[in-house]
């Protein structure tokens, strides 16, 4: 397993927000496309009303490189304002953020979950950017849930509730983790 650094969070808003997504689906397909053959699959786009997010490693400098990709491919007339998280605390400070954001959106909540759950079981992305991402989101929700401010509370627990083979995922990549560990404490002892 190569280790990718911490993670990064490159969002990009909008000076003039609408209810539709912030660009095109298929303008949001092509960045993470792009990206991901130039970082190595190291990056997640999630496109959203409020943002769209590039979540990446420190690894790969692509922070200019999303602006000026997501300049040329998109048509928004207002204009953009970039945001550029370099820690990883930063980075799962402003992705609670968004999500606290969207609970008092109930609909555009839901389908962020939706989108969120589909983009991390179905496309070939970034594990460590998938377990990083899904510790997090499961304890926002709780979170959410706790204070009561959780909009579809069924549905929203449904979606977590698929999420069980990344929580399975999460749990194998702490297994081999602890196996690395050992070996190297092994080496170390030889």
């Amino acid at each position: 397993m190569t280790t990718t650094g911490h993670l990064r969070l490159t969002q990009i808003i909008s000076e003039n927000p609408q209810q539709k997504l912030l660009v095109r689906p298929a303008v949001a397909k092509a960045l993470q496309e792009f990206l991901s053959k130039v970082c190595d699959n190291n990056v997640l786009v999630i496109n959203t009303p409020i943002a769209l997010d590039v979540y990446h490693f420190e690894s790969c400098e692509c922070g200019a490189l999303i602006k000026n990709s997501i300049l040329m491919q998109s048509k928004n007339e207002g204009g953009f304002v970039f945001k550029d998280f370099d820690s990883e605390e930063q980075s799962l400070l402003q992705f609670e953020r968004t999500l606290t954001e969207l609970a008092s959106q109930p609909k555009v909540f839901l389908a962020y979950c939706k989108k969120f759950a589909f983009r991390l079981k179905r496309e070939r992305i970034n594990q460590q950017i998938v377990w990083k991402l899904f510790d997090h989101f499961d304890m926002i929700i709780k979170k959410l849930e706790a204070s009561g401010t959780m909009p579809h509370i069924r549905k929203v627990k449904e979606i977590t509730a698929s999420f069980k083979e990344i929580s399975g995922l999460s749990d194998h990549k702490q297994t081999v983790k602890g196996l690395l560990q050992g070996l190297e404490q092994e080496q170390l002892l030889n």
